[in-house]
């Protein structure tokens, strides 16, 4: 029983996608390039991995450079208030953005950002999702994520369906 109780506890967890949002995360990510955009996750936990719902970008007036953004807070807080009106099960589960030319590895910037997400008692996420989309100067497309679980980012399995 050990060895089976240390397999499933390797396990990663998984951040299932729709594809339909993949895809918007991806246009608008190609829409900025070659700067960075991004945006904020939302949905539900499900029985075999967190599940996205929806997806919001940086709003209007977001900042973006090359190498981070800044996104437009006070209308990605109207389009929050707005879905959960509809649907008040929803979580907030992390962010989204986009690396031009990079990696799915997560900056210095990237793992700051989590933390202070987890800290921020509003948001309601001390395990906050960072999905980041590298988009290749050859066109190509790589998706990667994490999840910040004891003050440490851990990889996580993304599923689009």
């Amino acid at each position: 029983m050990p060895a089976l109780f240390t397999r499933l506890s390797r396990r990663r967890e998984l951040l299932r996608i729709p594809a339909h949002l993949l895809q918007e995360a991806v246009a608008e990510g190609w829409s900025k390039w070659p700067l960075e955009t991004g945006g904020i996750l939302l949905g539900k936990p499900g029985p075999d991995g967190h599940v996205v719902t929806d997806l919001i970008g940086p709003g209007p007036e977001g900042r973006h450079e090359r190498y981070g953004f800044t996104p437009d807070s006070d209308w990605q807080a109207e389009q929050v208030a707005a879905r959960w009106a509809t649907d008040s099960n929803l979580h907030y589960l992390g962010d989204w953005h986009t690396h031009p030319g990079g990696s799915t590895r997560l900056s210095r910037l990237d793992r700051s950002t989590a933390r202070d997400i987890a800290a921020y008692e509003e948001a309601r996420q001390p395990n906050p999702f960072m999905l980041v989309l590298a988009l290749g100067r050859d066109q190509t497309v790589r998706v990667g994520a994490a999840r910040l679980i004891n003050d440490r980012l851990r990889r996580v399995v993304v599923h689009p369906h």
